[in-house]
């Protein structure tokens, strides 16, 4: 593009080809649309989404595509061939890609409901939110045991200060 106080314009569009460079210039685009306009040949309803940027870039990659197909690196259907695509790949050489994170939040802000009285679910996904780079093994223990009354479920939190909480007693030990 050209400087601002030059009015941005295009200046040319270089595309990667298996001999060199393919350059199409400004004039070489005005040339090739004469006095078509880009939109003569565009549906309506996709030109109102356009800027004068992105009209202007349609037209000078169509000219481009022009030249390429010229030229004998695209086939019939506009797709590159794939000697010609490796050859550019292999002139080109690798490009490194800049890294990219992308990290999200795994869970929702709200506290777990407890459906069905599913409590145990509920305080392991509530241990997980609390501490989210622990393993799940090392966040909450499970203990049951018999007592003359019945079976004593325990839970210990083993993160922080080790707190630990009894149930009731139950007959049967799933309770």
């Amino acid at each position: 593009y050209s400087a601002k106080d030059q009015g941005s314009r295009l200046l040319e569009v270089q595309l990667p080809g298996p001999r060199g460079d393919v350059t199409v210039t400004c004039d070489e685009v005005s040339k090739h649309w004469g006095s078509l306009r880009l939109e003569d040949v565009v549906e309506p309803a996709l030109m109102v989404r356009l800027s004068g940027r992105e009209k202007e870039r349609r037209n000078a990659l169509f000219v481009a595509a022009v030249h390429l197909r010229q030229h004998g690196f695209l086939d019939e259907k506009n797709e590159p061939k794939p000697i010609e695509l490796k050859l550019a790949k292999m002139r080109r050489g690798k490009v490194d890609q800049p890294a990219r994170v992308s990290i999200g939040n795994t869970f929702p802000r709200e506290h777990p409901g407890v459906r069905s009285g599913n409590f145990i679910s509920a305080l392991n996904e509530w241990a997980q939110r609390k501490w989210p780079t622990a393993v799940g093994r090392d966040l909450l223990k499970y203990t049951e045991t018999q007592g003359p009354d019945g079976w004593i479920s325990c839970v210990t939190i083993l993160r922080g200060e080790n707190h630990s909480f009894k149930g009731e007693p139950c007959a049967q030990k799933k309770a």
